[in-house]
């Protein structure tokens, strides 16, 4: 057995990930405020930007959500997903 192989089966130790930075309520606050509600685009920007940080969903989730995605009458609301596994809730974790 060569050396990169038995290199390769030293077993390693985990390293813990650290989860990603999130926002805090006031820079949403400030990034929402920032769109104009009364635009088309500004309604939509801060529709789509309150969905992400309602429901954590990654842009590429978001981009795919459709209509039927979208149970409102669930409680909490919820959004079917396309992977197996529970559904994203828009409760928030507290």
């Amino acid at each position: 057995m060569g050396e990169s192989a038995r290199v390769a089966r030293i077993k390693r130790k985990p390293v813990p990930k650290a989860p990603p930075p999130s926002l805090s309520k006031e820079q949403i606050g400030t990034i929402v405020a920032q769109a104009d509600p009364s635009t088309e685009q500004g309604a939509r920007d801060v529709a789509l930007f309150q969905f992400l940080s309602e429901t954590g969903a990654r842009a590429s989730e978001a981009s795919a959500v459709t209509l039927g995605d979208i149970d409102l009458l669930a409680q909490p609301g919820s959004i079917r997903s396309s992977y197996p596994g529970p559904a994203m809730s828009t409760k928030r974790p507290r």
